[in-house]
């Protein structure tokens, strides 16, 4: 659950704000207006995903488990800067 906020997060927003041509500051700054939701995104998606994926899911299909959990996480997150982008233009 550390990993999401604190390393994926910022590598996320800087890349969507690069991919969208807005500049390091711009991108830094839709990092600032959207961590709180996306840290919380990543909390509701993530932490039920991984409870599951280690107490009930068997072992050969935790892998699959987890790549459609991080399939609707990054959908959630796009949908987080998509929003974040719109307001800033």
């Amino acid at each position: 659950l550390a990993y999401g906020p604190l390393v994926y997060l910022p590598a996320y927003t800087l890349a969507m704000g690069a991919a969208a041509n807005k500049s390091l500051s711009d991108a830094a700054m839709t990092l600032r207006r959207q961590w709180r939701e996306a840290t919380a995104c990543s909390v509701a998606i993530l932490g039920p995903a991984q409870a599951v994926n280690f107490s009930v899911v068997p072992y050969g299909l935790r892998l699959p488990f987890m790549l459609g959990a991080a399939f609707v996480y990054n959908a959630a997150l796009s949908s987080i800067n998509l929003r974040a982008l719109s307001a800033s233009s």
